[in-house]
């Protein structure tokens, strides 16, 4: 956790307990809201005296009044000793801050530290098994030297505030009424969309659902969002010198009992004996796979027919932004006593994968929208450090209607774009 340090006789505040990622460039406003949505409101990108850059995230520090003034004490004074060195600062009873630099005068990932002594001694023992290192022991007073010697310029942004305000008020100020008119019209089709989405939960509630279906048996995708968000609240984005690039939280296959996190991890000058899980060949890369017990409740919900279960996905992921993909062709499944190949009877259900991409995590604010689209289940939860994307993939159930079959008022939804040909959604999004 990410704390605020005063330094006596120099101006500002200074986090300390920042995480830290190499960059190899540096980064856009773009990727850096991007960075802070997966980990940590506030960044600050530093230059190293190599040339090389980093980015640095945390949360909200304790203690900070204001983020007006506050900076990155590791980047200020990261260039001042020759590298490889690690530093113990007493900065008061029984807390310490603790640096390490190493490789191109760069932090180590988890080379930002604030704590106890006992806490702080743990890490540098890990530390250590690097190689040779300069070792420096000192205090708050030697900081404020330290701190005075050089122009501080490395001040923490926060990443998460005011996004998309200037570009709201651009459109406001060009388009006029018609943002309202806009905003009316999004709001009649929320309500067609929900009042229509009730029609046919009650139709579906008529139809009789196996004990072999698999929905009945899996849980709703906001309660596998929300073991998945507590499992990457506790994730940390570097150990023993190596970097998580890949991060994925996956639902036990027939199971309902548990979640597999799996991990990918780049050399970032740590030592082959201290990569995570299983070394590649190449000793650069390394993976780890978790078993993480949760119990869910299952959720044996109606489904909707086929096509309609495809315009409430589609709708779902047009209102919120998210781009959709389907995975694979809907599959049919094969009743006890059914003959293969047949017309399937009513009561036969589909299976559809998708893979939906975001641009933050999907559990703070989409786990009931996701529950709101009857049938979907989610499988897995993906995040790439190279994209800056998430990604969740995810299986639609329907009923399979049998041939000939017709819901009335129902019309076609043409391509794979999710564009409505006509029914329900023709017209403005009248029902």
């Amino acid at each position: 956790m990410a704390a605020i340090v005063k330094l006596p006789g120099v101006k500002g505040s200074f986090a300390v307990g920042l995480s830290w990622r190499h960059e190899e460039s540096v980064p856009g406003r773009g990727s850096l809201h991007a960075l802070a949505a997966a980990k940590g409101r506030w960044a600050v990108i530093r230059k190293t005296s190599a040339g090389t850059v980093q980015v640095g995230l945390c949360d909200t520090p304790d203690g900070m009044e204001s983020g007006k003034g506050m900076h990155a004490l590791a980047a200020v004074v990261a260039d001042l000793r020759p590298q490889p060195w690690m530093g113990v600062y007493r900065l008061a009873e029984n807390q310490y801050w603790y640096i390490a630099v190493r490789d191109a005068q760069e932090v180590l990932p988890d080379g930002d530290q604030v704590g106890t002594l006992e806490e702080i001694s743990r890490v540098r023992q890990r530390h250590l098994a690097y190689g040779e290192w300069i070792p420096i022991e000192g205090s708050i007073d030697d900081l404020c030297e330290m701190a005075m010697t050089v122009p501080v310029t490395s001040v923490l942004r926060d990443m998460r505030r005011g996004q998309g305000t200037p570009v709201l008020l651009a459109v406001a100020f060009v388009l006029g009424i018609g943002v309202a008119l806009a905003t009316w019209r999004g709001h009649e089709r929320a309500i067609a969309q929900r009042a229509w989405l009730a029609r046919q939960h009650a139709l579906a509630a008529r139809a009789p659902v196996p004990e072999a279906a698999p929905w009945r048996h899996e849980p709703r995708p906001s309660a596998v969002l929300g073991s998945c968000g507590n499992a990457w609240q506790v994730q940390p984005l570097a150990t023993a010198g190596w970097t998580l690039t890949r991060w994925r939280c996956e639902l036990q296959a027939h199971e309902a009992q548990g979640l597999r996190l799996t991990t990918s991890w780049t050399r970032s000058g740590g030592l082959a004996n201290a990569a995570p899980g299983v070394l590649a060949p190449d000793a650069q890369h390394a993976s780890a796979s978790t078993l993480v017990d949760v119990s869910f409740e299952v959720a044996p919900e109606v489904l909707l027919h086929a096509a309609d279960a495809r315009r409430a996905v589609w709708s779902f992921a047009q209102t919120y932004g998210l781009r959709l993909e389907p995975e694979s062709a809907p599959t049919v499944a094969v009743l006890p006593g059914a003959t293969p190949g047949r017309v399937p009877a009513v009561n036969a259900w589909s299976a559809t994968a998708y893979r939906l991409t975001l641009d933050s995590p999907p559990w703070p604010d989409l786990g009931n929208a996701f529950d709101a689209v009857p049938g979907l289940r989610i499988n897995r939860v993906d995040f790439d450090f190279g994209t800056l994307q998430w990604t969740v993939s995810a299986t639609l159930y329907a009923w399979q209607e049998a041939a000939g079959a017709a819901v009335p008022g129902r019309g076609a939804l043409a391509g794979k774009d999710g564009k409505f040909a006509g029914g329900a959604f023709a017209n403005g999004g009248q029902p």
